[in-house]
C-alpha cells in the first residue's frame, strides 16, 4: 500500500503550476497543503488500487484549445490541451510506478 512519506513524493514530484482544472485546484495549492492531505489521499488511492475503480470525478477535464501557427481561423492551426484535475495525477503517478 501506498503510505504517508510516499504521497508526500508524489506531490512534491508535480510541476508546479498555477492553472485549475474543473476542480479549481492548483498544483501550487496541493503543494502548499500536501502534509495535511497525505493520508486521505493515501486512503483514497489504495482503495481506488483495490477496488480497481478509478474515481469518475478525476476523469473529468477541460479541454482548451491551443493555437499552434499560421491563420487563426483554421482549426488545424489549433491543438487541444486538457486541464486535469491535480489529484488525477497523483492517482495515475502511484498506479504506474513501484509505490503499489
Amino acid at each position: 500500500p501506498l503510505i504517508e512519506e510516499e504521497a508526500i513524493r508524489l506531490i512534491e514530484g508535480l510541476k508546479q503550476k498555477r492553472s485549475v482544472s474543473e476542480d479549481n485546484i492548483s498544483t501550487q495549492f496541493i503543494k502548499h497543503i500536501k502534509s495535511a492531505i497525505a493520508k486521505p489521499l493515501c486512503i483514497l488511492i489504495n482503495k481506488s488500487f483495490i477496488e480497481r475503480i478509478f474515481p469518475p470525478l478525476l476523469k473529468k477535464s477541460i479541454v482548451l484549445p491551443i493555437f499552434k501557427k499560421k491563420d487563426r481561423d483554421c482549426m488545424d492551426n489549433y491543438r487541444p490541451i486538457a486541464l486535469l484535475p491535480v489529484s488525477s495525477k497523483n492517482f495515475e503517478k502511484a498506479f504506474a510506478s513501484d509505490f503499489l
